[in-house]
């Protein structure tokens, strides 16, 4: 029973993503790059904005070690993503507020995905120890007290436990 309401709420959870995911507006342009736009587009290695990416827990890959790009600048958060390498003339950090937990913020993109991962393990964790406390519940209503006269212990089984152990208790 249990199964089937974790199923269920993984489900809903699963949707609603989707339908947030297939619902999101991406502002993008595109235009052709020049030579000369080629040599000025990277901060390069030598770009000195903090880099706080580096020192934390990795969101795309938990394997891969962030590092910082020596050729382009900005940080390597696998083996085909670089980020804050671009030189940006539009604002990067944007405010902007999580949907799961109403938190308030301020930042770039990796500091929205590193707040979304832990806020949804937060949560996943608050659900997880509901369910356990209903089927704690639902099966400690189950179990009745029973003495048994053998080996002279109290023990809060179901009735076809009880039956088990009456049959197989030595005493």
């Amino acid at each position: 029973m249990a199964s089937r309401e974790l199923q269920d709420g993984l489900e809903s959870r699963l949707s609603k993503g989707l339908v947030d995911f297939i619902h999101t507006e991406t502002h993008y342009s595109i235009r052709r790059l020049l030579p000369g736009d080629l040599k000025i587009l990277y901060t390069g290695p030598d770009f000195s904005e903090e880099d706080p990416i580096s020192s934390e827990e990795n969101p795309f890959d938990s394997t891969f070690m962030p590092k910082a790009n020596e050729k382009h600048g900005g940080t390597d958060f696998t083996g085909y993503l670089t980020c804050n390498c671009l030189i940006d003339d539009e604002i990067v950090r944007l405010e902007w507020t999580c949907q799961l937990c109403n938190h308030h913020a301020y930042g770039g993109s990796i500091d929205r995905i590193r707040h979304l991962a832990a806020c949804t393990n937060e949560k996943e964790k608050e659900e997880s120890k509901i369910l356990s406390n209903k089927d704690s519940e639902e099966s400690s209503n189950k179990d009745s007290s029973f003495f048994c006269e053998k080996c002279q212990k109290t023990l809060n089984l179901r009735s076809t436990d009880i039956l088990r152990h009456k049959r197989n208790c030595t005493g």
